[in-house]
């Protein structure tokens, strides 16, 4: 049972510090998607090993654990935008990962007719996934999408506010994105970029994920304070990559999900 404790907790604390090279080498990225978990896994294990034994495992453990909740704590304190007055208008945005996997389209389409959203934004859209949704987004008669196979498809639909919407390619040459003109109820009008870049989880994947999270951030930055960026990232609001995306683009993460300048 000890020499378990041991094995566990070395680890556990191996991979909540092998997340310190997020941003710089794989596998660092990809164990720092999970830190989250990792660090709550090994906060249980160093507690089995001070009270089993050997209590200089759960010391060490127990130090690994602090170090992942400071590096988890300042991306989830940002401050967060004011909540609009009730009576203010408002653009409506649904961002969605459909899954391609999934089938539940039913369930789908009750949540779109509850929210009545005026932007849906679709990550993972099929052919098959198009043609079931076609009509519950009768209405959104502005869009563009670009389905796909299996993750690489992604939709675009709106109506009213939204007053334009092309496929692009952020960055060039990398997975279809889409852009869009939204007119806000003050008048101004801000710019929509729907993305899914993708996950570093698999080291060829490294380079396309890290190249994607900056062309996010130069087109942010290249629209300024109008900017609004959202869908499926594969980058939660404490990884470097995004981190990094925010600085150069200045924009502010929105949990549980979105950016905007």
């Amino acid at each position: 049972m000890r020499r378990a404790i041991v094995i566990l907790v070395a680890v556990l604390a191996t991979s909540v510090a092998g997340g310190l090279l997020d941003g710089i080498v794989w596998p660092g990225t990809a164990l720092a998607l999970f830190r989250p978990q990792l660090t709550l896994v090994l906060l249980v294990a160093t507690v089995v090993a001070l009270a089993l034994g050997p209590r200089w495992v759960g010391i060490a453990g127990l130090g690994l654990a602090v170090l992942g909740v400071a590096l988890l704590v300042p991306a989830l304190t940002d401050p967060r935008p004011e909540p609009p007055i009730d009576d203010r208008p408002v653009v409506r945005v649904l961002a969605l990962n459909l899954w391609a996997r999934n089938d539940d389209v039913d369930a789908v389409s009750r949540l779109i007719e509850r929210e009545r959203p005026d932007v849906i934004a679709l990550s993972e859209l099929t052919p098959a996934w198009a043609r079931a949704l076609a009509p519950v987004l009768r209405e959104h008669r502005v869009r563009a999408t670009a389905p796909g196979p299996g993750t690489s498809g992604i939709g675009l639909y709106g109506r009213g506010p939204l007053r334009g919407a092309v496929v692009v390619r952020v960055p060039r040459g990398g997975r279809h994105a889409l852009e869009g003109r939204i007119a806000l109820p003050d008048g101004r009008t801000a710019w929509l970029l729907v993305t899914h870049p993708p996950s570093a989880l698999l080291p060829g994947d490294q380079g396309a994920h890290e190249e994607a999270l900056s062309a996010i951030g130069g087109w942010a930055r290249a629209h300024g304070s109008s900017a609004v960026v959202c869908g499926d990232l594969n980058a939660p609001a404490w990884t470097r990559s995004l981190r990094r995306a925010l600085a150069a683009g200045d924009l502010r993460a929105l949990l549980p999900g979105g950016l905007v300048a």
